[in-house]
């Protein structure tokens, strides 16, 4: 990975990461994790991955130019406590120089917060030099790399955080200082590594840690939330949220709504997007629209402004057979929305699916959910891949 910063760091401005005392007056233009791409102008972080220990290749790095950083060895230009949790603060130190954003928006939740990422992404950038997370690069890392890859005349800043454990969400929210967060459900996802839906949305909860006003947009009439004083809520079919989708048709070719906001009502809105699982995520995006001011153009502009590709999975053919390749980690509650999603294809469907992962002593429970869920959308076939 090599990562061109749009503005240099000073060396100087590491001082409070390192365990050394730095000195010379350099100037790092891009970070790498790859030493082989490594020059005069960057810094090599050494990470562990899939290929092997970072800090094994410290010394070709430093042959290459580099500054050095590393977490287990002494003799590297910067010392750290965590190489990953460093990398997190290199993106704070430049997301400070950043002076044309406006917003810095978070989104987290069990499922949809990549749909919703990209809805939102593709509503703003009719208005807005935008940046947003890639894919679904949602931990420490892919965080740091969403900062530090921004242009320098990014005005709204887009990160999807995710989370296997508790502490992570509210390490990455003190990096980035959100103006707005959004939680997008609170589900099963990595029940097994938790325990519990309460135990979820407490780590969910703590993307409110880095802001300093807690401008907070969550669903409706989400219980484990009910404890907080959400700023705005949004739901599809609920009148008494603050942001409301009211579904008028959903078919193949795309999904006919009303919004109603506690500001202003727009009849027979219309998507590409098909699944009524897919307005919560418009539903987001029209909440964020409305707290940051815009108005019924704009948020009409908006709306049309979503691709049909904006979802996360999509169609193709293969020989001779339409597929629908939503291949991903998936949690139950997302499988199940895309399978209802895919009852309206009448036609022989045939469901392929892997195992479920990090679901403990609720995995079976969950997984036979699933399995009704193929009956009742009107699969003929269920091929089923794991344990």
């Amino acid at each position: 990975m090599i990562i061109e910063l749009d503005e240099p760091i000073e060396l100087s401005e590491l001082k409070a990461i390192s365990k050394h005392r730095l000195s010379g007056v350099r100037k790092i233009y891009n970070i790498v994790t790859n030493s082989k791409e490594a020059t005069a102008n960057s810094r090599f972080i050494a990470l562990d991955g899939k290929n092997g220990c970072g800090d094994d290749h410290l010394d070709e790095a430093r042959l290459g130019g580099a500054i050095t950083l590393s977490a287990k060895r002494r003799d590297a230009d910067i010392f750290v406590e965590s190489s990953t949790e460093a990398l997190l603060s290199i993106a704070a130190i430049y997301k400070a120089k950043l002076k044309q954003i406006k917003h810095t928006i978070a989104i987290t939740g069990s499922v949809g917060k990549t749909t919703a990422k990209n809805i939102i992404t593709n509503m703003l950038s009719f208005f807005y030099r935008t940046h947003s997370t890639y894919n679904n690069y949602n931990n420490y890392i892919g965080c740091s790399h969403t900062v530090l890859s921004a242009p320098k005349d990014t005005e709204i800043l887009i990160l999807e955080i995710g989370m296997n454990h508790e502490t992570e969400i509210s390490r990455i929210s003190k990096a980035i200082n959100p103006t707005v967060s959004l939680i997008t459900n609170i589900g099963s996802a990595h029940i097994g590594n938790l325990g519990s839906k309460e135990k979820i949305a407490k780590a969910k909860l703590e993307i409110l840690d880095g802001m300093k006003a807690k401008l907070l947009i969550a669903p409706y009439g989400e219980t484990l939330l009910n404890k907080t004083n959400c700023s705005y809520t949004y739901s599809v079919n609920d009148k008494r949220s603050d942001c409301f989708i009211e579904p008028l048709s959903v078919t193949p070719n795309g999904t006919v709504f009303n919004i109603h906001t506690k500001n202003y009502s727009i009849n027979n809105a219309y998507t590409s997007l098909i699944g009524e699982h897919l307005l919560n995520s418009v539903a987001i995006g029209v909440s964020v629209l409305d707290v940051l001011g815009f108005g019924t153009s704009d948020v009409l502009k908006a709306v049309s402004n979503i691709k049909g590709n904006e979802s996360r999975g999509g169609f193709s053919t293969v020989g001779g057979y339409t597929v629908f390749d939503d291949t991903y980690s998936a949690a139950p509650e997302a499988t199940v929305a895309v399978l209802k999603r895919l009852s309206m294809e009448k036609t022989i469907k045939n469901a392929v699916l892997g195992d479920m992962l990090e679901l403990g002593e609720h995995a079976k429970e969950l997984h036979e959910h699933v399995g009704s869920a193929v009956t009742e959308s009107g699969f003929s076939r269920l091929f089923a891949f794991g344990k």
